[in-house]
């Protein structure tokens, strides 16, 4: 006997008058703009749009579908409605959002936005959409750091991802590659904020784990941190690292010029 597996339903879940509400509020205040607009900034169908302003709206929608009718402002429009702009609008937003830590991968997912798009090459003229759905991203990435406990897109303390790093520059490791084993950007490596995503600092963490005994190719990273007092993992006994009153113990360092680079700056 072959068992019958039925589809999953798709639930509309949200009312949907508020997103009637906003969409004529938002067409009001360009009245240049059409429903057609509004879709496209939006990153939802025509059809949709046209359903939910027409003679006979739809009652509910789907949350997603909401959300991105919601997220979407007067701003938007104006924007969505040139075809080819300047990309430095583009470029920043994906500065800003790399230096807070999210990806380039990370990012187009938020947007709805193929990742070839946002290749630096691409960015120099770009179509009006892509610009409104990268400033869609960037509200719902800040979003997501304020989001419940646990969540990978939480803010957790930077100090540990810095001090895996700089142990690791020990070593010989380029930051670069750091970050590319981590998959994380060379701005979190070296962030002068107080705070990283969780995602981030877990990608860190494991990638540390995996490379802290074996020596890395840069002896210029290696003098340039000696140099600078960046201090070897050794130096961390323990769970010293993750400890934010501790300072490493330079002691276990043989290099004397390297221990008391490593003092100056931990006692400055």
């Amino acid at each position: 006997m072959t068992q019958t597996l039925e589809r999953p339903i798709r639930t509309r879940g949200r009312d949907a008058s508020p997103a009637i509400a906003w969409i004529k509020h938002v067409l009001r205040s360009r009245p240049e703009a059409q429903a057609t607009d509004f879709a496209v900034a939006a990153g939802v169908s025509r059809k949709t749009v046209a359903n939910l302003i027409g003679p006979n709206p739809r009652p509910s929608l789907y949350a997603g579908t909401y959300e991105q009718i919601m997220s979407t402002r007067p701003e938007d429009i104006r924007i969505a409605r040139r075809r080819i702009v300047d990309g430095t609008p583009a470029k920043e937003i994906i500065a800003s959002l790399t230096r807070e830590g999210w990806t380039v991968a990370e990012i187009a997912k938020a947007g709805g936005i193929k990742p070839s798009t946002l290749a630096p090459g691409n960015l120099d003229r770009i179509y009006a959409e892509t610009v409104v759905r990268l400033m869609r991203a960037q509200r719902a990435l800040n979003r997501r750091l304020l989001s419940g406990d646990g969540d990978p897109r939480t803010l957790v303390p930077s100090y540990p991802v810095l001090r895996r790093a700089e142990a690791l520059m020990a070593m010989g490791w380029k930051r670069e590659e750091i970050a590319r084993r981590a998959q994380v950007s060379v701005h979190a490596l070296r962030t002068t904020k107080n705070s990283v995503l969780r995602s981030t600092s877990d990608r860190v963490h494991a990638t540390f784990e995996s490379m802290r005994l074996t020596p890395g190719d840069s002896p210029i990273t290696r003098e340039r941190a000696r140099r600078l007092g960046y201090a070897p993992w050794v130096a961390w006994p323990g769970r010293s690292i993750d400890d934010e009153g501790a300072v490493p113990d330079w002691d276990f360092v043989e290099d004397l010029e390297w221990r008391e680079a490593i003092r100056r700056r931990y006692e400055a």
